[in-house]
């Protein structure tokens, strides 16, 4: 055990000794893809004035206000029509004497979601404002307002389709279950069990942290580090098992273990390291959309259960396309990363990122290999929780960074997910090979026979 336990070590750190010094290129977040409105005046001739903005016919949607004031603001439009222009271009300063306090929550409330939205100055501003009256006493029409909005993209569909997509995939995981299965499996395997959640949730997200502080990525490429590392076990890694002559019913009941347990372990995981141990303040940390990502995972697994509950033979279907969408979401996922960021895939530019990305999945198998042996546990069951360690849920990573950010920050946070998932398929396939043709040459008899009757 102690042997194993060195070499895990030795190898990890001449690895994160080798890239310590490499430099990388930032991929910063810019508006190139939004549309920014801007809309000004300097007289306000009456109190049922309305403003109207709009993003225009391009199927944009107003998203955010970057500047919004009623009262006395400085700076002006670089154009008085409200054509696009860059954030540089404007120069704007809300005067602190003379402001309604709320006019961004104002235009927010009224203006999210839409491609145009009408403001009345009354309604929207002068009733719900406290700031308007340190304005020395100024008649309303000697009052001025500017208003910078932010146009992005409308309604996500893609947001919508990868939700669809980890449902299935969660019925799917659902339909291998039964409640005297999984009563039975632990019953048996309760050790391979306790390990497998062990470094699922505190080997992999601990290996995710230390390669942030080693690469020194940015906050939102760490987030997506650590969603990757704070995932459960992926579905896949049950099919992967079983070509590798594994456990299969000890992996599928890690499997639905960790991804019943992220629902408070993940955003657990990601508080502890990425807002305490990174100290991130820059960015929001989207606890909100991690929970409805998780809980749009697990909860269809209830309905894969009573599928498998009421008739195996469907059961079985709805498995394998559980199984085949997961694969093929990841590779429709990997072609799109790639489309939209070619950049991202030339190791020359982004060095740590692949690194990082080569080394984490057989790092992680390493680790549960390790473990694994060091209490004893048959070849299968070995070989079950070292393929759940290493492999991760890339799905609901994606997931929860799709929910969580759009535009040019998706991108920036999918930069470690992308890459990292590209090398999942790549690794799977000599992890799978070096466990099956080598590991199970180790393998007592009785342990085979007993793998082959729980199939």
């Amino acid at each position: 055990m102690m042997a194993n336990f060195k070499f895990t070590v030795v190898i990890i750190g001449m690895i994160l000794a080798c890239v310590a010094g490499l430099e990388e290129n930032t991929r910063e977040c810019n508006l190139e893809d939004s549309r920014i409105v801007c809309i000004d005046s300097h007289s306000v001739a009456n109190d049922g004035d309305e403003i109207k903005l709009t993003c225009g016919d391009n199927g944009q949607v107003i998203t955010k206000v970057l500047a919004a004031s009623f009262g006395n603001p400085a700076g002006t439009c670089p154009d008085a029509t409200g054509l696009d222009f860059g954030l540089a271009d404007m120069s704007f300063s809300a005067d602190a004497g003379c402001s309604a306090e709320n006019s961004a929550k104002a235009i927010l409330d009224k203006c999210e979601g839409k491609e145009e939205c009408t403001i009345t100055i009354t309604e929207e501003f002068t009733l719900a404002s406290s700031g308007l009256a340190s304005c020395g006493g100024a008649a309303l029409n000697d009052l001025n307002y500017t208003l910078l909005v932010q146009c992005e993209d409308g309604p996500d569909l893609f947001a919508y389709l990868v939700a669809f997509v980890i449902a299935v995939i969660g019925v799917g995981l659902g339909a291998t279950l039964t409640p005297a299965a999984l009563k039975e499996t632990w019953t048996v395997h309760k050790k391979g069990i306790i390990v497998g959640w062990l470094s699922q949730f505190g080997f992999m997200p601990l290996i995710a942290f230390i390669w942030i502080k080693i690469m020194k990525f940015d906050d939102l490429v760490s987030l997506g580090v650590m969603f990757v590392g704070s995932a459960p076990g992926g579905v896949t890694s049950n099919l992967f098992t079983y070509f590798a002559n594994g456990n299969v019913a000890l992996s599928i009941m890690m499997s639905f273990a960790s991804t019943v347990c992220s629902l408070f372990m993940l955003p657990l995981l990601v508080y502890l390291y990425v807002e305490k141990g990174l100290g991130v303040t820059d960015i929001e940390i989207p606890f909100v959309e991690i929970i409805q990502t998780l809980l749009i995972a697990i909860l269809p697994v209830l309905l894969g259960v009573a599928i498998r509950l009421k008739d195996d033979k469907i059961a079985r279907y709805v498995e394998k396309g559980g199984s085949i969408l997961g694969v093929l979401f990841i590779l429709a996922a990997l072609v799109t990363g790639i489309l939209d960021s070619p950049d991202l895939f030339n190791p020359g530019e982004y060095p740590k990122t692949w690194i990082a990305a080569i080394f984490f999945q057989p790092t992680g198998a390493l680790f549960g290999f390790t473990v694994a042996r060091a209490v004893g546990l048959t070849g299968p069951e070995v070989r079950a929780v070292t393929l759940e360690t290493a492999i991760q849920n890339y799905t609901i990573a994606i997931t929860i960074v799709v929910f969580s950010y759009d535009g040019c920050e998706r991108i920036v946070a999918l930069t470690f997910v992308l890459v990292s998932t590209f090398f999942y398929l790549v690794n799977s396939v000599w992890l799978v090979a070096l466990l099956r043709f080598v590991h199970t040459k180790y393998d007592e008899p009785e342990d085979l026979l007993a793998v082959k009757d729980e199939k």
